[in-house]
């Protein structure tokens, strides 16, 4: 999907996480349940992505006459490796792509959540980072050092420190946040009052500037 789809609308199946997923955010996934093993079956036969939305109210595991509660907005997710272990639970390797926002949902086939009316949100734009939050890349190059010397570092290549969307992103995934606060930054799609907000957890946590 290119940015120039950005305008369409899409149908789009639905895989709710209690987390925020980010362009460019990797996500590992464990799947067992039989409405999810057919969606990772039409995602790898047709090499198209899903929508990871967050769950705001209810249970990642089907639970009889609940309704939950899903954010408006997610992350298109592509698959990036699979693998089965021997009790048939599906591992998988995901990477968050491209935002969207969507009206209405409905039901399909074993209860799986489709959206309906899906629509892509263009990628933040290349933007330099300002010079009163170069702090927050900073800290953010030495952290995934050490990461990497650790053998911890979770974050997808290219590394892209010069540009404030990547650098907001990255921190939104390595900041004690809580769910409504990752939301809040998801949803901001000016990268420059994304990275500023950021900067404020920055400051309260006492980690930079």
């Amino acid at each position: 999907m290119t940015p120039s789809e950005s305008a369409a609308t899409i149908t789009l199946p639905l895989f709710p996480l209690k987390y925020v997923l980010f362009p460019q955010g990797q996500l590992a996934l464990q799947v067992f349940e039989a409405r999810y093993l057919d969606l990772v079956s039409a995602c790898l036969k047709t090499q198209a992505p899903f929508g990871v939305v967050t769950l705001e109210e209810g249970h990642e595991v089907r639970v009889a006459n609940e309704t939950p509660r899903l954010s408006p907005m997610g992350t298109l997710a592509v698959i990036t490796a699979t693998e089965a272990d021997k009790d048939q639970v599906l591992h998988l390797q995901c990477l968050g792509t491209q935002r969207f926002s969507y009206a209405s949902l409905k039901t399909g086939p074993n209860g799986l959540w489709i959206a309906q009316d899906a629509t892509l949100i263009a990628p933040d734009l290349p933007e330099p980072i300002p010079a009163s939050l170069q702090h927050c890349s900073d800290t953010l190059q030495q952290i995934t050092t050490a990461l990497i010397v650790q053998g911890k570092n979770n974050f997808a290549q290219p590394y892209q420190f010069a540009d404030a969307g990547w650098v907001a992103n990255r921190w939104a995934e390595l900041l004690p946040l809580d769910t409504t606060q990752r939301l809040e930054l998801l949803q901001t799609t000016d990268p420059v009052k994304r990275l500023t907000i950021i900067a404020e957890h920055l400051q309260k946590a006492h980690i930079s500037g």
